[in-house]
């Protein structure tokens, strides 16, 4: 396993001086980074910032990019400069994918790169959750970062991607739609309940199961009679009566992933049909009733 840490790196935490992430036993306080300047030159600097504990991973990571957008101390200038503005962000296991664009973007110099790169590491690096960054800023071969190293290979970091088929719910016809999605994970294996997770992350509005208001509580690996076993939640003021076809689109995306053969879901801690699903109660297995009729053209 090779692992190989920049002189750069070394620069650039070396530019944070006495301005290292502070350690007052609280991980909600994050260190946010600017470029500042005082008598002594340009440096990499701080401000505390404080994100909503009740946000998702991903919501806390929005916060931090904008309050990066926005110094507080007159003397401290974004590393995001106009221009260039954050084009998506993808959070997978402990690692988290920034990928910048904007008119601008082509403008900066490699040191301006670097010190965007370090600062969004070291932004981010304040979030327990989050173990490794990867900011693509248009460079042949973005880094994977952390507070101590640049890997400058993925050896020691490989990302899997799955292509697979997942099953919404056409709300008009109450038939179920294939729909082709790819599942990044830091394992060689797919984990099902990331599989749900994706599929709950908007892209699929109210098409998603249970209209996208379902909530994942545990999903299993498969078992040796491959076997898993789903426990979700559903807000109890959704009458689930008629909503077969969505526990069927969630079951059939599950068998999707490799060596899933059955589903056994239970709602709220109940079986199906104490929630109104009648017929769903066994585990289950992939099931066409729902799926659309093909279309020819005549």
């Amino acid at each position: 396993m090779r692992k190989f840490i920049l002189l750069l790196t070394a620069c650039l935490l070396a530019f944070c001086g006495c301005s290292s992430i502070p350690d007052d036993g609280s991980s909600e306080v994050i260190s946010v980074y600017y470029l500042t300047s005082d008598e002594s030159g340009k440096s990499l600097g701080y401000e505390v910032f404080t994100p909503d504990a009740s946000l998702p991973v991903d919501g806390r990571i929005d916060e931090i990019l904008r309050r990066m957008k926005n110094p507080m101390n007159e003397n401290n200038r974004s590393l995001i400069p106009e221009g260039v503005e954050v084009k998506e962000v993808r959070v997978f296991g402990s690692t988290v994918v920034v990928s910048f664009g904007g008119e601008k973007l082509d403008l900066m110099d490699d040191l301006d790169r670097s010190l965007l790169s370090a600062g969004v590491t070291l932004s981010l690096g304040g979030v327990s959750e989050i173990g490794y960054v990867r900011v693509a800023d248009g460079r042949a071969n973005p880094f994977f970062m952390n507070g101590d190293a640049i890997l400058l290979d993925d050896e020691d970091l490989r990302l899997s991607v799955f292509e697979l088929t997942v099953y919404t719910v056409d709300r008009e016809n109450n038939t179920l739609e294939d729909q082709q999605i790819s599942v990044i994970s830091e394992n060689d294996e797919l984990d099902p309940q990331l599989v749900v997770s994706d599929m709950l992350d908007g892209r699929f509005g109210s098409a998603a199961p249970f209209e996208g208001r379902m909530d994942v509580r545990s999903i299993s690996k498969p078992n040796e009679r491959g076997v898993v076993r789903a426990e979700i939640f559903v807000p109890v003021e959704m009458g689930l009566k008629g909503y077969e076809a969505d526990l069927h689109a969630l079951v059939n995306s599950l068998c999707s992933c490799r060596g899933v053969e059955y589903v056994a879901v239970t709602i709220n801690g109940r079986v199906p049909s104490e929630r109104g699903i009648e017929g769903c109660d066994i585990p289950m297995a992939f099931n066409d009733t729902y799926l659309e009729e093909p279309q020819f053209d005549q």
